[in-house]
C-alpha cells in the first residue's frame, strides 16, 4: 500500500516592525531632538530682555546673563537686527526656555545655557576650507568683474586693501587683468560661510605686473603682511587713496567750468571721493601741519593736542601719523530691564487728605482761595440737543448722550 503525504506549508508569522530610532540632529553642540526648538530673528526694537520676557524667562535669570563678567564673551546689548537666534525649550507641557543661541555670523555663535548653573560661552561651527583660484579681465569695474566670475564680493575689498599702497583702484583701465588664490569656507562641506584670506594675487595694471604673497611671521598673532616677488612689503609710505573702494565724484582740475556759474573757469584744487555714511577715512601718509603766526600773535604750545612751536619762526607744528581706520561708532543698545515687583510709592496728597478729613481744611486751602474759586454750573436751558450735563466738584461739563 502506497501512502502519500502532502505537507501544507505554514505561513511565516509577520514580525512586528520596530520603529527606527530617529537620527540625532546635532546643531550648535545640542541634540535638537531633546528640545522644543523655536527659531526667530532679531527684529527692529528688540532687546535681549524683551525677547526673554516674550518667552517667560524669569527676571533673575535674565539679569544674571547681563552682568559685566559675561560681556567680553557675549554682550547681550549688541544684538543686531536681522540676526537669527534659537531658543531651546523643555520637551514637556511647561516648555521652559533652557538655552538661548545667537548667531553672530554664519560661523560664530554665542550660547546662554540657563539649565542649572548659568553658562555663557561663544564658539565656532566646524568649517571646511577649500582653496579657490580665479581670474578675470576688467571691462567696466573690478566689483562687476568679480561678481561675473561668481566670486565672493569681499574679494573686491580685500584686493583693494592689499594693493592700497601700489595701485589706485580709481584709475583702473579696461583690459586690466588679475588672478587670485583665496580660501573659501564651508559648513559641513555644503553651506557657504564666506571667504578666508587671500593667499596670493597678481594684478596687471597700466602695463605693469603687481604680485602679492601672504606671509604670517608670527603664527601666534592673527596678523599677516603681503610681499611682492622680491620680498618687499607692499605697505609703503603713501596710500594711493584715502577711502576704501568708493568712487571719485570730482577730480583735480585747474580748468574746470561749471554751467551754474556761467561756464566760468573755477579751478578744483582737490579730489572728491564719494562714499556712504560711516566709511572710515584713512590718512594717506605721515605728515605735519604748519601754521605761520603773525608777529603780533605768539605761538602757543598745546601738548594735549600735539602742537609744538618753533619760537624763532613763530610757527605752530602739528604732527600727523597715518594709522588704522577708526571703526564706525555703534550706539550700544541698552537691554530692557524687567522691573521687580515692589510696594507702590506713597501718595504725596495723602497728608493733605487726612488734614482735610480732620477739619483742618483751612490749613490746606485758605478761606480767601475758597471764596475765589467758583465752579462752573450749566443750566438746563443751556444744554443743546443730544448732550447732557455731568457735574463734578470742579464744575459741570457737556458730554454726548
Amino acid at each position: 500500500m502506497l501512502a502519500i503525504f502532502i505537507s501544507c506549508g505554514s505561513k511565516e508569522e509577520k514580525q512586528p516592525e520596530i520603529p527606527e530610532k530617529p537620527k540625532d540632529s546635532i546643531f550648535y553642540g545640542f541634540n535638537f531632538n531633546h528640545f522644543e526648538v523655536v527659531r526667530d530673528t532679531v527684529r527692529d526694537g528688540d532687546s535681549f530682555g524683551a525677547i526673554m520676557a516674550q518667552h517667560q524667562v524669569a527676571y533673575p535669570e535674565v539679569h544674571a546673563a547681563t552682568q559685566k563678567e559675561y560681556r567680553e564673551i557675549f554682550d547681550v546689548r549688541r544684538l543686531r537686527q536681522g540676526q537669527p537666534y534659537v531658543i531651546l525649550k523643555s520637551k514637556d507641557s511647561i516648555q521652559k526656555p533652557q538655552v538661548f543661541i545667537y548667531e553672530r555670523d554664519k560661523i560664530n555663535f554665542s550660547v546662554i545655557d540657563f539649565r542649572q548653573d548659568l553658562k555663557v560661552y561663544s564658539e565656532q561651527r566646524e568649517i571646511i576650507t577649500h582653496i579657490r583660484e580665479a581670474s578675470g579681465v576688467i571691462n567696466s569695474s573690478l566689483s562687476e568683474t568679480i561678481l561675473d566670475q561668481g566670486m565672493d564680493y569681499d574679494v573686491t575689498h580685500n584686493l583693494a586693501s592689499i594693493y592700497a599702497w601700489t595701485i589706485d583702484f580709481f584709475q583702473l583701465q579696461e583690459g586690466d587683468r588679475f588672478k587670485v588664490i583665496y580660501e573659501e569656507r564651508f559648513i559641513k562641506d555644503s553651506t557657504y560661510a564666506g571667504m578666508g584670506p587671500i593667499k596670493a594675487a597678481v594684478f596687471e595694471h597700466a602695463g605693469k605686473t603687481y604680485y602679492a604673497f601672504r606671509h604670517q611671521a608670527d603664527k601666534d598673532q592673527n596678523y599677516a603682511e603681503y610681499f611682492d616677488e622680491k620680498g618687499n612689503n607692499l605697505r609703503r609710505a603713501f596710500l594711493q587713496a584715502p577711502v576704501n573702494f568708493s568712487r571719485i565724484s570730482s577730480r583735480y582740475n585747474l580748468k574746470r567750468k561749471i554751467a551754474f556759474y556761467g561756464n566760468k573757469v573755477r579751478p578744483h584744487l582737490g579730489t572728491d571721493y564719494a562714499a556712504s555714511v560711516g566709511t572710515p577715512i584713512l590718512a594717506t601718509a605721515n605728515g605735519k601741519v604748519i601754521v605761520q603766526y603773525p608777529p603780533s600773535r605768539p605761538c602757543r604750545v598745546s601738548e594735549a593736542h600735539g602742537i609744538t612751536c618753533d619760537a624763532e619762526a613763530n610757527r605752530a607744528i602739528l604732527a600727523l601719523a597715518a594709522a588704522d581706520p577708526l571703526p564706525v561708532r555703534v550706539t550700544e543698545e541698552i537691554p530692557e530691564v524687567i522691573a521687580e515687583e515692589s510696594e507702590p510709592p506713597p501718595n504725596p496728597f495723602e497728608a493733605l487728605r487726612q488734614r482735610a478729613a480732620n477739619g483742618q481744611a483751612s490749613d490746606v486751602i485758605s478761606a480767601e482761595d475758597q471764596r475765589r474759586f467758583r465752579p462752573r454750573r450749566i443750566n438746563a436751558d443751556q444744554v443743546p440737543d443730544g448732550m447732557r450735563v455731568v457735574s463734578t466738584p470742579f464744575g459741570d461739563r457737556l458730554v454726548d448722550i
